[in-house]
Formats: structure tokens, C-alpha cells, sequence
């Protein structure tokens, strides 16, 4: 044997293979093929150049593109606080084997649940630190094509506010009183935000908005 040819569009043009004594190889590029099946072609030359009219074939089953994975919460931007719940879905043509999910830049991915075209995560956000949060998520199908990751940002604020109280007043007293009307000035921070603030005095409660 002489040599072999390989053709992957019908036997429209032909690619030739290694032959070493008996056993020939081809090394065959199928990002240059479409998804689905794909009829290889091939054909063996003797050493008289006679060519093979009775082809062999085989039909492979070509999978380039990797899963279809959408994160549908937690809501971007979202104030995360304790554990919450990430989660989303996923397709791809033939299968997913996994969903994974990664809180620190991608340096270890932990194992989302996978149920049918729904993946779910529970993430823990106690011992993280407070402020700005990424978290990235990657899918895997059966023949091992890695989906794009996906990217959400949001900000962790599992610490209570802070609080800042500051009185005004125009005349103090030598005893240290105040000696005219005073304002007492009440501020609050924190990293998510503040909702309200909430003050009594001489038995009156009163609670504001914001900070």
C-alpha cells in the first residue's frame, strides 16, 4: 500500500494520511466540520497507483459547541446576605454533565446541583468579606466542551450598621450641659446601605429612612 486519502465532503477533495507498514493514520480537525454527523470518506493507493473504488466509511458524530448556561438570580447587584441561592439554566445538544461555581476569581469551582435543564447553588456568603462580590459560573457537556464563563457582581453585607451620634449645641454650660436647645445628629453606614434609623428620647420613638 501505497498510500491513504481521507475526504469529510463526500469525496469532494481528498487529504492524505500517514502509512507506516500496514496501519495508517489521519489526524482529523473537526472544528472544521459542522455539529451533527459528518460521513468520512477513505481510500487506499497501491504502490502501482491503483486507487480503491470501494470506499470505507464512517459516520462520527461531531460536537464543537459548548453548553448554553444563563444565570437567572440572584438579581444583579443584589445586597447578598447569609446563604443565598444561585441558580439558573442550561442546554446543549447532547448533554450537560455539570454546572460549577466559583466565589474566588475561578481558583476552585465547587459542583452546582443539576436537575434536567435547571442548575441551583447554594452559597454561604458567612466569612467572606463585605463589600464586592463575583461570582463566575461555568458548564461542561458530555464530550467535554467548557461553556464561556459567566460573570455576576453583587455586594455581601452580612454586618450590622454602624452608628455615629454627634450633639450641636451654641452654649455649653461650665457643667457640662447644654445650656440652650441642642441637635443631636444621628448618622448610620454600611456596606449595603442602610434602610432606617430608629432613635428614642424622653420615651418617643421615631424612626427616618436612609442614614
Amino acid at each position: 500500500m501505497a498510500g491513504v486519502e481521507v475526504s469529510t465532503n463526500g469525496g469532494a477533495t481528498w487529504n492524505t494520511g500517514s502509512v507506516s507498514g500496514g496501519t495508517w493514520t489521519y489526524s482529523l480537525n473537526t472544528t472544521s466540520l459542522i455539529d451533527g454527523n459528518n460521513t468520512i470518506k477513505v481510500r487506499a493507493i497501491d504502490n502501482a497507483g491503483n486507487t480503491q473504488t470501494s470506499l470505507a466509511s464512517t459516520t462520527l458524530n461531531i460536537d464543537n459547541t459548548p453548553p448554553t448556561i444563563v444565570l437567572a438570580s440572584p438579581a444583579p447587584g443584589l445586597v447578598l446576605i447569609g446563604a443565598v441561592t444561585v441558580q439558573g439554566t442550561v442546554s446543549d445538544s447532547n448533554g450537560v454533565v455539570s454546572v460549577q461555581v466559583s466565589y474566588d476569581n475561578g481558583s476552585t469551582w465547587n459542583t452546582a446541583t443539576l436537575i434536567g435543564g435547571n442548575w441551583s447553588y447554594s452559597w454561604n456568603t458567612f466569612g467572606m468579606i463585605n463589600g464586592g462580590a463575583t461570582i463566575r459560573v461555568r458548564a461542561t457537556d458530555s464530550v467535554g466542551n467548557v461553556s464561556p464563563q459567566l460573570t455576576y457582581n453583587g455586594v455581601i453585607d452580612n454586618a450590622p450598621p454602624t452608628l455615629f451620634i454627634a450633639l450641636e449645641c451654641p452654649l455649653w454650660g461650665n457643667d457640662n450641659w447644654c445650656q440652650t436647645s441642642a441637635t443631636v445628629n444621628i448618622n448610620s453606614n454600611s456596606v449595603g446601605g442602610v434602610q432606617s434609623v430608629t432613635h428614642t428620647y424622653n420615651g418617643e420613638t421615631k424612626t427616618v429612612s436612609g442614614s
